[in-house]
């Protein structure tokens, strides 16, 4: 198998892409989580959304390559990093 470095960047934008919108989901539960009247039923319904979204989209990049898949892992790691370096964690509810 030959090594398609564009491929593998489009992989890595990706994983980009996938690292924001989890990641993104994930501070848009914490903040919202206090407010709403099951907490632990929005919880899991986030957590299978993300899941759900985040394990299809891999399984698809599977399908061009391991080094495809790999890198939009290393993407993903790098949108969770791009996340944290804009937003940061989301403040604690004031008593």
């Amino acid at each position: 198998m030959k090594l398609d470095p564009l491929m593998v960047t489009a992989g890595f934008a990706a994983g980009i892409g996938l690292g924001l919108a989890y990641f993104g989901a994930l501070w848009l539960t914490v903040v919202r989580i206090g407010r709403v009247r099951r907490p632990w039923q929005v919880w899991m319904i986030s957590l299978a959304l993300r899941l759900a979204l985040v394990l299809a989209a891999f399984y698809a990049l599977l399908n061009q390559g391991w080094t495809v898949l790999a890198a939009a892992m290393a993407g993903f790691l790098a949108g969770r990093q791009i996340w944290i370096a804009v937003k940061g964690s989301p403040s604690p509810p004031s008593p």
